[in-house]
């Protein structure tokens, strides 16, 4: 009797299984062209067109990997995670050092391919390219929704993709692909009321902040904004107050477990690539590089910047304020935080912002654009064509001085890439062929060197070893750390090593070079050339 019932409910089941996918061919057939253009077809090429572009300048260039050593710390966790030991960038040492560990969750299953270089970095590119054709999807809804235009929306694409910095920064390594694919759907769905887009915006601001801690400003400035917005349109009732206080609830639920993590390891809620950032604080020179770079560099350059500002200002009066609320906040944030650190790797740590204001520019000119045509539709009627003509004619305007630094990027990232190769991953290839099983191996510019070295590496900046960062302050007292370690190989930038030296001296150790990398074209590393050092502790 149970024998037919199961049956029945699974042939039910079956039954409704099919119904179900009967229907998508006809929802498929529903959507209209412009949909398949802007949210299918231009993505689509334009996405193939931008990876193909790098792809071919790093081929040129001879080289294949990633651009940033810290991409190596992501793979390193995901190798982590994978392999039983999460988050011990070293084996056995507990860090938090990772400023994205969603990427590092997300990249766990390319390990399934093989732990070998080309396989990682083609497994990593794939994943990136997928995430990045995501990311134009969304910018052309976002755009489309706030411009009411679907040829602005693929405009609003193209110049997403052209944003100098960007291409190479979602080709990287980094966390950058999966980062703005948060927050575009954190700034897709903020406007949008109901109780189903507060708990989801609540996942997906936690998520956002498991990318970049800087993203916590969605769930602390737009949150608020969003309920304030709901109450003056008089939308909340009790239903919608207890999905608004989910949402909050959501966002710290996703990120607990994080800074649980980061509470039994430091002691403290953040990550140590927050407090290894923040601890040489803001000098006078930082400052005056940043009001330069900004004021005397890209909005007089790169026009597009400081008409984002002026865009969003345009989405506020129509009732959007997201947009402007996240790259003030963000610009500010920088500003008085970190303006020298932000600037540094080509400002990579600034791109996220880039892209919000390019967005915002196209939103903003596609906006006025139509409302000043529309103001003389007394005297003369202009089409839908006449309107789509002179939007992309004021946006290629702001945009087109941009053209000449977007090309120069593509090629720098080509130049990053060379020089990570060439440095860290052939003098960390070298250790893992050369130095012993189980040595403890020191070094100042930690990535490669722990995924290929077959040791216990000591990050002596700090980011991945909390002992280096929050108890050996001071040059002397991390000597002491290596000498009682029993480090006794060290990789260093040879031009900054004289002060360890001496240290090392001091306590009775004697060094010896056993390796060397030098760079002619250098870009991205700290100094031209590294060593591997050989210490005997006596």
């Amino acid at each position: 009797m149970n024998e037919d019932l199961d049956n029945s409910e699974s042939k039910s089941i079956h039954k409704k299984l099919i119904e179900i996918l009967s229907l998508i061919p006809q929802k498929i057939k529903t959507i209209s062209t412009e949909s398949w253009l802007l949210l299918v077809v231009a993505p689509l090429i334009l996405t193939i067109l931008s990876i193909s572009h790098v792809l071919l300048v790093m081929n040129t260039w001879g080289v294949y990997g990633f651009s940033f050593d810290d991409s190596w710390i992501h793979v390193q966790y995901a190798r982590t995670i994978f392999e039983g030991h999460p988050w011990e960038y070293a084996e056995g040492y507990p860090s938090t050092g990772s400023s994205g560990p969603l990427w590092s969750v997300v990249l766990v299953p390319i390990f399934l391919f093989g732990y070998e270089h080309n396989t990682v970095v083609t497994s990593v590119l794939i994943i990136s390219s997928i995430l990045y054709f995501f990311d134009v999807v969304l910018v052309g809804k976002i755009v489309q929704e706030r411009a009411d235009n679907w040829v602005i929306g693929i405009v609003g694409q193209v110049a997403f993709i052209l944003v100098p910095r960007n291409a190479g920064l979602m080709l990287s390594g980094m966390e950058t692909p999966l980062g703005m694919l948060m927050i575009l759907l954190a700034i897709w769905m903020l406007p949008k009321q109901g109780w189903r887009y507060d708990l989801t915006l609540g996942v997906v601001a936690g998520l956002a902040y498991l990318c970049r801690p800087e993203f916590v400003l969605i769930a602390a400035l737009c949150f608020p904004i969003r309920f304030i917005l709901a109450l003056k349109d008089r939308e909340i009732d009790r239903y919608r107050m207890a999905s608004i206080i989910g949402m909050f609830a959501l966002a710290a639920l996703v990120v607990l477990p994080w800074i649980l993590h980061c509470f039994n390891t430091t002691g403290l809620p953040l990550p140590d690539s927050y407090y290894s950032k923040m601890r040489w604080g803001v000098s006078e020179e930082a400052v005056e590089l940043w009001n330069h770079f900004w004021w005397k560099v890209w909005f007089p350059y790169e026009p597009y910047l400081i008409t984002g500002f002026i865009g969003g200002v345009v989405l506020l009066f129509k009732k959007r304020p997201f947009l402007l609320a996240i790259t003030t906040s963000l610009f500010a944030l920088y500003r008085f935080t970190m303006p020298g650190m932000s600037l540094l790797f080509a400002a990579r740590y600034l791109v996220p912002l880039f892209d919000l204001l390019a967005i915002s520019a196209v939103c903003g000119i596609g906006i006025l654009v139509k409302r000043i045509m529309e103001l003389k539709e007394d005297t003369f009627k202009f089409s839908q064509l006449d309107v789509n003509v002179v939007s992309v004619l004021f946006i290629l305007m702001i945009f087109y001085p941009s053209m000449g630094q977007y090309v120069f990027m593509v090629d720098h990232h080509a130049n990053q890439t060379k020089n990570i190769e060439e440095m860290q991953v052939t003098l960390s290839l070298w250790i893992r062929e050369n130095v012993p099983e189980r040595s403890v191996i020191a070094t100042y510019d930690v990535g490669a060197i722990g995924y290929f070295a077959e040791g216990t590496v000591i990050d002596l900046y700090g980011l991945v070893s909390p002992e280096i960062l929050h108890n050996r302050t001071s040059l002397s007292n991390v000597t002491d750390y290596l000498k009682e370690m029993n480090c006794t190989y060290i990789m260093f930038y040879k031009q900054w090593f004289t002060a360890f030296h001496y240290n090392i001296l001091a306590q009775g150790g004697s060094i010896t070079i056993l390796a060397e990398a030098h760079l002619d074209d250098n870009v991205v590393c700290g100094t031209d050339d590294m060593a591997v050092y050989g210490i005997e502790w006596n």
